[in-house]
């Protein structure tokens, strides 16, 4: 991200000075500091705009999509939390050999991110400013039956400084023990489903709708998936102080974190598996 105001720089400087905390954070805790634990899905992304200025856009965002939906402190659920939705737009790019047609436990090489994608982080808050209130507001049970934001404002390319959010494009039934249950259910009746919303950032202004995200089905890697703000491929550039800072300590969280893994898989290794 090309810092072009002071109040991204100093964002960008506290971001550096977080970095190594974030590292000590997710080494101690074997997983990332924030959003440990969570379900990553293939989605199909919808343009539903139906302002004239939004349609480019919506277009821009069709086509594919990974979407990983998490809590943001805890491992386990339970206690009050704040819930996130980080999503990577790959346009036309597949989920799979076969499509989007992807099937529960297939385990497609996609963990990396190609220049033109984009990452778009989401949570249960509107500012860090509102974190304690939204820990007890949010409905942490279920993925499905909250509001996102994408905290800050984007500089979006042919359109303008945007506000976004994602919202449940319909009311869906909370079944099952726990939140993934519930979204694996909700995925099986093809009702997983969640709206991007924008508006302009100026006072009065309304939400509009650009796109829908529909969960296709469950994924899993067979290496590390890295979200991160930097990745702007389909020119939705962050914005402001909140934005530059959270770049490095994301990037040394998941360092860590892959640090970890490696270390144990390499514990798990007996001589007799490197043998030729």
């Amino acid at each position: 991200m090309r810092i072009i105001h002071a109040r991204e720089a100093l964002g960008e400087a506290i971001g550096t000075l977080l970095a190594p905390l974030a590292a000590i954070g997710a080494r101690v805790r074997r997983s990332r500091l924030f959003h440990p634990v969570g379900t990553v899905c293939a989605a199909q992304v919808v343009p539903v705009a139906w302002a004239q200025e939004l349609q480019p856009l919506a277009q821009r965002l069709a086509g594919g999509a990974i979407v990983r939906l998490s809590g943001a402190l805890w491992k386990h659920e339970g206690a009050p939390d704040i819930l996130g939705c980080a999503i990577r737009f790959r346009g036309d790019r597949p989920l799979a050999e076969e499509g989007l047609d992807v099937a529960p436990g297939a385990l497609p090489h996609l963990a990396e991110a190609a220049p033109n994608d984009q990452d778009l982080l989401f949570a249960t808050l509107r500012s860090f400013l509102t974190a304690l209130p939204a820990l007890f507001r949010t409905r942490r049970h279920d993925y499905l039956q909250n509001v996102y934001y994408a905290m800050g404002t984007f500089d979006v390319l042919g359109v303008g400084i945007l506000e976004l959010r994602l919202v449940p494009a319909q009311a869906v039934p909370s079944i099952g023990e726990n939140r993934h249950q519930r979204l694996l259910h909700a995925i099986q009746r093809g009702a997983a489903e969640l709206r991007l919303e924008v508006r302009r950032h100026q006072l009065g202004a309304a939400w509009q709708p650009l796109c829908e995200l529909h969960l296709l089905a469950p994924l899993e890697f067979a290496g590390p998936l890295h979200f991160s703000p930097l990745n702007t491929g389909m020119g939705f550039r962050p914005r402001g102080a909140i934005h530059a800072m959270r770049g490095a300590p994301y990037a040394a969280s998941q360092r860590a974190r892959d640090a970890v893994l490696d270390d144990g898989r390499a514990d798990e290794l007996t001589p007799g598996d490197n043998a030729p």
